[in-house]
Parts: C-alpha cells; structure tokens; sequence
C-alpha cells in the first residue's frame, strides 16, 4: 500500500520563492543584490529578510530569533522542509534596527534564512498554512489507519496459513489418493480390454452362428423343396395306384386288355406277353399319369412303372379267365 505525502503551499503574494543556492560562492558579492532587492508585486515595507546562520545545536542562533512567536525549525524526525539545509521562520516586521547586516563572503550555505511579514499578510499565512498542515496530518493519518487495516488483514491472512505438518499431511493424502485414482484407472483399463475381448468372441460367436443359421436354413429350404416336389410326385402315384384297385382286364390270348378309372377318367392298354418282351401299348388316356404307360416295362430306370405293371399285371394274371 502507497502512503500518500502532503505538500505545503505558500502562496506568492506573501513570500517569494528562493531558490537553493548550488554551491557557498551563491553568496558573493554580484549576487547579494538579489536578496536585497524588492519583487515588484510586494511593497518594501511588507517584508524584511534576515539570514541566521543554524548550527545543530541552536547555541548560535541571536536574541532576535528566538524572540520571534511562530517558528518552522528543520528536525530529522518531525518538520516542514522548504528546501534542502534550510528552515523558514516566520514572525512580525521587527524594529528597522533589527533588520540584519550585509552577510559576509564567507558565509556558509546552510544559512537561516527569517521572512518578515506585516500583521495582516502574517494572519492570513499562517492561516493557510495552518489548513495545509491540517489537510496533510489528515492525509497522513487516513494513510496510517489504511495500513493498519491492511496489516490486520495481513495478520488475519497469515493467521489461516497451514502449518507445515498440516502441508504434509495434505500432501500425503493427495499422493494417496493419485495412488488410488491410477490404481482405479489401471483397473479399468484392463476391465475395458477384458471387455473389448469378449465383445469381439461374442461377435465372432454370433457371426458363426448366423452363418451355421443360415446354412442350415438354406438346407432346410432345399429339403422342404425336394420333399413338396416327392409329394406332389407321390400324391400323383398314390392316386394312380389307387385307380388300379378297380382295374379290369380281359385276355384275348397272350394280350391283357385293362382299364382303370383314375379321377373319373378311364385309362385303357393292352400287355402283349407274346414276345420276348413284355410290352403295354396305351389304348386310351385321358389322363397325365397316363402318360406313364407308354414307357416299355423293362425300362427298370422308371420304378412306379415297374411297380404298376407289377401290380396290373399280377392283377389280369387272378382274374384274367
């Protein structure tokens, strides 16, 4: 926190401002003249000026100076700095008799140098600067209680530092705790590999099984063909074969006439068992399955022809007369 310094102001129509002299030849003869002669906007008659020579000890400052009421005087601890090495005193216009001499040549730097004022202009400087001290002792003290208020927080705040045992302890905690947290997170790795494995067996499992489904599928709809084509092939035979039962058959010598009724239809041939070969010649069909008949017997390729003439011919054989 900054603290704040207060500066004094002293107005020109009262004083005028001196500059520090750079070195002690300031005070020689060529520029003597400047201290003794009068600034144009204050009357000589207003003010006098008086240079005291100021020791630390004091012992040799003259009756006059320390007979005056208000004094500004340099300290290293408390004061009112006007310039380096130099103070300021303040006090009524003195008899014409008290004003001071020509200052010698060899007269040092660290001089005092005295402002006389009348009542009037005297009253109304040490009135304002009365308010600037005050606004600066204000200001200073405002500034002080500032940081006192900062140093109670910092005092406070310090307060709430940890003790190092107390860093420790938190330290110790928060490795255990990594410890524990990478600990988890191996687990979980693996736990995720581990899962990613079995996923992949899973899916292989399912892809395999959906594979055999549908391979056994497609076998399935291959058998269910084949067996809607044999029963459509037998159903034809069983109701061929069926017909037989009511087969009727006449010989005229080594020819068997037969007819069959098949759905209604009449299927008529004739079984020459003349020749070398047993033949059937197809006299009337009126039916599909009737077809069947104009294949030669000995052809063994064709089995329900073999088991129909089988049949029709064991069948003319009993009741042929």
């Amino acid at each position: 926190m900054e603290i704040q310094t207060g500066e004094v102001e002293v107005k020109s129509e009262y004083v005028e401002k001196i500059k520090e002299p750079s070195s002690s030849n300031y005070w020689k003869t060529e520029n003597q003249s400047k201290f003794s002669s009068v600034p144009p906007s204050i009357s000589k008659d207003t003010y006098s000026i008086e240079e005291v020579d100021v020791s630390p000890d004091l012992k040799r400052r003259s009756p006059i100076v320390d007979s005056r009421p208000l004094k500004f005087r340099k300290r290293e601890d408390k004061r009112v700095s006007f310039g380096e090495n130099t103070e300021i005193l303040i006090s009524p216009r003195p008899p014409q008799s008290d004003l001071p001499e020509p200052l010698p040549e060899d007269q040092d730097i660290d001089s005092l140098l005295l402002f006389y004022t009348n009542e009037n202009h005297f009253e109304q400087f040490t009135s304002d600067l009365s308010k600037a001290l005050d606004n600066r002792i204000e200001s200073t003290k405002s500034n002080i209680i500032s940081a006192l208020d900062h140093l109670k927080d910092m005092i406070a705040y310090h307060k709430k530092i940890p003790t190092q045992q107390e860093i420790d302890n938190i330290n110790q905690e928060n490795d255990s705790l990594h410890n524990e947290l990478q600990r988890l997170e191996m687990e979980l790795a693996a736990a995720n590999q581990n899962i990613e494995i079995e996923t992949k067996k899973a899916e292989n499992e399912e892809n395999e099984i959906e594979r055999n489904l549908e391979e056994i599928k497609a076998e399935y709809d291959k058998k269910i063909e084949n067996l809607t084509e044999d029963n459509q092939h037998y159903k034809k035979i069983h109701n061929f074969y069926s017909n037989l039962m009511n087969l009727k058959a006449d010989r005229k010598g080594g020819i068997f006439r037969c007819v069959a009724g098949y759905k209604s239809s009449e299927i008529s041939f004739e079984i020459d068992m003349t020749g070398r070969f047993i033949r059937y010649t197809p006299l009337e069909c009126k039916s599909q399955v009737g077809n069947l008949l104009k294949y030669e017997i000995t052809d063994l390729r064709q089995t329900e022809l073999s088991m129909l003439f089988t049949r029709i011919l064991k069948h003319c054989i009993t009741t042929a007369p």
